[in-house]
C-alpha cells in the first residue's frame, strides 16, 4: 500500500471520484509514491471501522490554498480530510504540504497507536518529542532559514495576518508538512514539481520563507530518509 492508496481524489461538487488522469488525481499519485506507510486506515482514522480513504478535493476558495481537516467527535463519521485550491500556480506544493500534514498524523499512529488518535487534540507526531523525530528538528533548528526567522521579531510579525503561521516556521507541524513538501519534490525530480517549489522559495508573497533553500536543505533531506529507511517506509 503506497501512501497515495490513503486518499481518494473526488470532485467537490459530486462527491464521485476523480478520473486518474485529473490533475489532482495525477498530484496525489506522484506524491504518494514515494513511501508505503503500514498503517491502517480504520487507526488513522481513529479505530473507524468504515476504512474509507482520506477525501482530497479541489475546493477553489480555500485560505492559503490548502488545508488538512480532522475533527474528533466521538461516535460520529468525521474523517480526516484536504482541500485544495488547484486554482493555484504552483498546486503541487500545495497538495505535497497538505499530504505532509496527513503524513504527520500517520507517524503519530505508528509511533503512539491508533488509541492516541481519538484520546487527544495533537493530532500530529511533531507536535511530541518523539525520538525518532529529533534529528529532523535539531536538523531544522540548524538551518539559515530557522536562524533567520527566530531572529526576527515574531511579535511584529504575527500582528500582520500574512505574515503569520503561514510564512513562518512558527509551529513544528507547519514546519514538518514543509519539509515533507520540499523533500518530496527533490526526490521526484519532476521539472514543473521542482519550478513549483522554486516559486515557493523566491517569489510568492506572503510564503517565501516556508522553504529552504537547495544547501540549508541538504541535512533535512538526510534525516526524513534516515527516518522513512528506519520505519519501512
Amino acid at each position: 500500500m503506497t501512501f497515495s492508496d490513503y486518499f481518494h481524489p473526488i470532485d467537490f461538487s459530486s462527491r464521485e471520484k476523480l478520473p486518474t488522469n485529473s490533475p489532482l488525481a495525477k498530484a496525489v499519485e506522484l506524491i504518494g509514491s514515494f513511501q508505503s506507510p503500514n498503517v491502517l486506515l480504520k487507526d488513522v482514522q481513529g479505530g473507524n471501522t468504515a476504512n474509507h480513504p482520506i477525501p482530497i478535493f479541489h475546493f477553489p476558495t480555500i485560505a492559503d490554498n490548502g488545508a488538512f481537516r480532522y475533527n474528533l467527535i466521538p461516535d460520529k463519521l468525521n474523517l480526516p480530510y484536504i482541500m485544495i485550491n488547484m486554482n493555484s500556480n504552483d498546486y503541487l506544493m500545495t497538495v505535497a504540504h497538505e499530504m505532509g500534514h496527513a503524513m504527520d498524523h500517520l507517524l503519530k499512529v505508528h509511533f503512539m497507536g491508533s488509541s492516541s488518535v481519538s484520546s487527544t487534540k495533537k493530532i500530529y507526531a511533531s507536535e511530541y518529542d518523539i525520538d525518532p523525530l529529533q534529528p529532523w528538528w535539531t536538523a531544522v533548528q540548524q538551518t539559515a532559514a530557522y536562524k533567520q526567522i527566530q531572529a526576527m521579531d515574531l511579535g511584529a510579525l504575527a500582528a500582520e495576518p500574512c505574515r503569520s503561521e503561514n510564512l513562518l516556521f512558527a509551529t513544528r507541524r507547519e514546519t514538518f508538512a514543509c519539509s515533507f513538501a520540499q523533500f518530496i519534490a527533490l526526490k521526484s525530480g519532476d521539472p514543473k514539481f521542482i519550478a513549483h517549489l522554486d516559486a515557493r522559495r523566491t517569489s510568492r508573497s506572503g510564503q517565501k520563507d516556508r522553504y529552504w533553500q537547495s544547501a540549508d536543505f541538504l541535512s533535512i533531506n538526510t534525516t526524513l530518509e534516515h527516518l522513512f529507511s528506519e520505519i519501512g517506509w
